[in-house]
């Protein structure tokens, strides 16, 4: 699931955004793979995903119209859904390990599904189509059986650091042999990895203290692999840790954080990937 923030709720007064009214304000840990929830009342200003959250603007249309998408770590799938509808994916499926976020994403669905219905032709019938073909499944992404090469895009945003502190760098390796499996050659990967100052920060959250505790978290200082290594890795440019991901990086960029409440994702550089 995305993120790993704090769960303090915003500290004074001042209005409540439409998300939250709907949502609620705090953000709630259900486990160690950093699946909060509630989290996108902080990521998100509004229920309008593509005008304020600059990660989205980064996926071009052409990596999902017409195409099979996943999302990896997709927590309430509110981005998945919007992706799907605005661009018309051909399929759309959301990976998650939190039950009760997937169910939650079911009923985002769903409300998504009945203000199309609303909206009139000619777009009612193509984005009605494209939400029929999302889907939310309850699982860790490691396990996932999927068919090799059968993906065109993969979206994993704000995932890499839980799944890293939860089964270390042999881990991380299998999350990035799963990318180049699945996805078509020419297929697209989106990569949001958290940095490495968040790996310390999340040592030092109250909630997860008992993760670290009983070793479901590793200890950070325990992993070789470090988020800077991430591009190089994938491209098969660190020999001593190179597996033969076969991407190639054709693009990076940091987003703009405008809003105070996003604190904590400033300076966080998305990557775009192409399966050679």
């Amino acid at each position: 699931s995305r993120g790993g923030r704090g769960l303090l709720p915003y500290k004074g007064k001042r209005p409540k955004t439409d998300h939250e009214k709907a949502f609620g304000r705090v953000e709630i840990l259900k486990g160690p793979y950093g699946n909060y929830h509630n989290y996108y009342e902080r990521r998100h200003k509004s229920n309008n995903i593509f005008a304020c959250d600059k990660r989205v603007k980064l996926i071009k249309p052409a990596w999902i119209k017409d195409k099979v998408v996943i999302d990896v770590g997709c927590n309430e799938g509110l981005i998945g859904i919007e992706l799907a509808k605005e661009y018309l994916a051909k399929e759309m499926r959301g990976y998650d390990v939190d039950e009760q976020l997937i169910e939650k994403a079911g009923r985002n669905l769903e409300k998504a599904m009945a203000e199309v219905r609303k909206s009139q032709p000619p777009t009612m019938d193509a984005q009605l189509l494209a939400l029929e073909n999302c889907s939310f499944e309850t699982g860790n992404i490691l396990w996932a059986m999927l068919e090799c090469a059968s993906v065109d895009t993969v979206i994993c945003l704000s995932v890499t650091k839980w799944l890293h502190m939860c089964h270390g760098d042999e881990g991380l390796r299998l999350l990035f042999k799963f990318f180049s499996n699945v996805l078509k050659p020419g297929g697209i990967l989106v990569l949001e990895p958290q940095p490495w100052k968040s790996y310390a920060g999340a040592k030092k959250k109250k909630e997860l203290k008992r993760y670290f505790n009983d070793k479901t978290l590793k200890d950070v200082n325990s992993l070789k692999i470090r988020p800077n290594m991430f591009p190089a890795l994938l491209q098969d440019a660190h020999p001593p840790i190179s597996s033969s991901y076969g991407f190639q990086l054709i693009h990076s960029e940091v987003p703009a954080q405008e809003d105070a409440a996003q604190e904590g994702f400033k300076n966080r550089q998305v990557f775009v990937f192409k399966k050679l």
